[in-house]
């Protein structure tokens, strides 16, 4: 997705969901459920929103701090079956504003 003449990147998508959720680095080695639900929701913007070559597994997990690359997998598969839980609701909700926010500036 191009963003005012560029191609949106995961760094870019790391610091909006950092703005947005006011959380100072979310790539913490930390299993606190607000930094866990918040990794994961960048995990799976960044595979709706970034090229492919631009958010690899390896990427990806650098990034935002996993042990490793299958993370980003576990990441997009419980993102996607607790996007309708009512727990899940905040993250919902920080997808949708993110996602509005790049299609934004298309």
């Amino acid at each position: 997705i191009l963003i005012m003449d560029k191609v949106i990147t995961p760094e870019d998508i790391k610091i909006m969901v950092e703005r947005k959720t006011g959380l100072i680095d979310i790539s913490k080695k930390t299993r606190i459920q607000n930094y866990v639900c918040v990794r994961y929701t960048a995990v799976v913007l960044c595979k709706d929103f970034v090229t492919k070559k631009e958010r690899t597994h390896e990427i990806l997990a650098k990034l935002l701090g996993f042990n490793n690359q299958s993370v980003c997998n576990h990441a997009h598969v419980t993102f996607n079956s607790n996007f309708n839980q009512s727990w899940f609701s905040e993250y919902r909700d920080l997808y949708i504003r993110c996602a509005k926010e790049i299609l934004n500036y298309k």
